[in-house]
């Protein structure tokens, strides 16, 4: 039967609705998402995203960290001091700048490991992300 609400999976309350989904990024703190419906059990401190939700917290922390990466340029110079260029990255990785910049999974999962922003059309990568990459194997911090 049908009774007009949703009802938890794991202990069968009522499910209640909240309107602002709210997550820690580890990249750039906590990530709020307005105006957004999902239930939740207060019961069990359950919640139920839907996935549409949790794509606009992706989106959102996405355009949180190419904020944060573009706010550490005051200027045009500051480029090749917190940055580093595809070619010399590659060079530190002892691989070709081609091979960095395909699209294999092996390159897909490094991008994910290591920041960067695309500039004038070319991308560059975080000199501190890459430090830490390289002697840890991720190169992902808080930015904020």
């Amino acid at each position: 039967m049908d009774n007009g609400y949703k009802i938890c999976r794991k202990c069968e309350s009522k499910l209640l609705t909240k309107t602002t989904y709210e997550l820690d990024s580890t990249k750039v703190g906590k990530v709020r998402v307005y105006n957004v419906e999902y239930e939740y059990c207060q019961k069990c401190n359950i919640d139920y995203i839907p996935v549409d939700v949790f794509n606009k917290w992706k989106e959102l922390e996405r355009h949180l960290i190419l904020n944060a990466l573009a706010k550490r340029l005051n200027n045009i110079e500051d480029i090749n001091t917190q940055y580093m260029s595809s070619k010399e990255f590659a060079n530190l990785l002892d691989i070709s700048e081609r091979k960095l910049l395909g699209k294999s999974i092996n390159m897909k999962l490094l991008h994910n490991a290591v920041y960067s922003i695309v500039l004038f059309g070319h991308r560059y990568y975080l000199r501190e992300s890459v430090a830490k990459f390289v002697t840890s194997g991720n190169g992902i911090f808080l930015l904020t």
